[in-house]
């Protein structure tokens, strides 16, 4: 059998193309069996207790195993160190391999537990567009707080706390007291509060709501570097303003007061212009101006018999 000249070509061409495939796929799966034998194993974290969610994972809780590629998740952690300190977004129950995507770094985002520092509370007062100082606050900002109280017609400012950590600001929103729904239906107007959330002691939380409670907030913004802790006075609104609050009016008291008006028997008889009884001459039971002591009444007892009434003497 006699091929043309072109015949011969194309069949050349076609087998220098089978044979350049041929060594391709088998380059290919050369490198591909030398990679799988290279990485044959890899070491896993597993979680060796159960972990709840939200919680920060500790070193005790996890421990290492060596699997099968193909066994275990792709986006395994491979270290111990990888995870710990790190908090886990679901639950971990024991023996399970911990995944990249199953864990995450501390931050506010998660909530605000993950940021408040160790012994210390936060706790979130009510302030308005003055005294959150006008909007210049920003997380990690340090801050007094100062408290003006007016109590019986006497106002005093004082700084309640130095130098305390800001860990959030906010907005609460809630209805302005004249657009509270009403019986049309018509939905109430909300109005934004500002809000501040503040990394204390527990002593410091209580002096802290009962300043809130009696009076209103101010927070003085603190620079950077100042964490020095000043020995202050209250200011009172008469150190201020020059004039002092007014005195109780402590005679309204007596004023209102009316002197117990006399009955008969209260006093001697002489007090009421009655004769004296029978025995009694007249001044005797007067007290005199110049005498040291009064005088001592008879004893009398009356008597009565039916419709007559006698008094009589009785002399020791």
């Amino acid at each position: 059998m006699k091929f043309s000249r072109r015949s011969a070509l194309c069949i050349a061409l076609f087998a220098g193309i089978l044979a350049a495939v041929t060594m391709y796929l088998y380059v290919g799966n050369a490198a591909i069996g030398r990679t799988a034998s290279g990485s044959e194993h890899i070491e896993v974290v597993k979680a060796s207790a159960d972990i709840a969610p939200q919680s920060i994972i500790k070193a005790d809780q996890l421990k290492t195993e060596v699997r099968r590629t193909r066994n275990a998740p792709r986006n395994a952690a491979a270290s111990i160190e990888d995870v710990v300190g790190r908090v886990a977004l679901v639950s971990l129950p024991k023996g399970q391999v911990i995944q990249a995507n199953q864990i995450a770094d501390p931050s506010p985002s998660l909530g605000l537990a993950h940021v408040v520092p160790e012994h210390m509370r936060a706790i979130t007062v009510g302030l308005d567009a003055v005294s959150g100082v006008a909007g210049f606050l920003k997380p990690g900002n340090h801050v007094d707080v100062l408290a003006t109280i007016t109590q019986d017609d006497a106002t005093v400012t004082l700084t309640v706390l130095q130098d305390v950590e800001l860990l959030a600001l906010g907005q609460e929103s809630q209805p302005t007291p004249e657009d509270r729904p009403k019986a049309s239906g018509k939905p109430a107007r909300v109005e934004s509060q500002p809000t501040a959330t503040l990394a204390v002691t527990p002593e410091q939380a209580q002096r802290l709501v009962l300043a809130e409670s009696k009076g209103k907030l101010r927070l003085a913004l603190r620079s950077i570097e100042d964490h020095a802790a000043l020995d202050l006075q209250k200011t009172t609104a008469w150190e201020v303003t020059g004039l002092r609050p007014k005195s109780r009016d402590t005679g309204a008291a007596s004023a209102s007061y009316r002197a117990q008006q006399p009955y008969q028997g209260m006093y001697p008889p002489w007090w009421y212009n009655e004769p004296p009884p029978p025995g009694m001459g007249p001044g005797q039971g007067v007290v005199s101006d110049g005498a040291e002591e009064p005088a001592e009444f008879p004893k009398q007892i009356e008597i009565i018999r039916g419709s007559e009434r006698e008094v009589v003497n009785v002399n020791e």
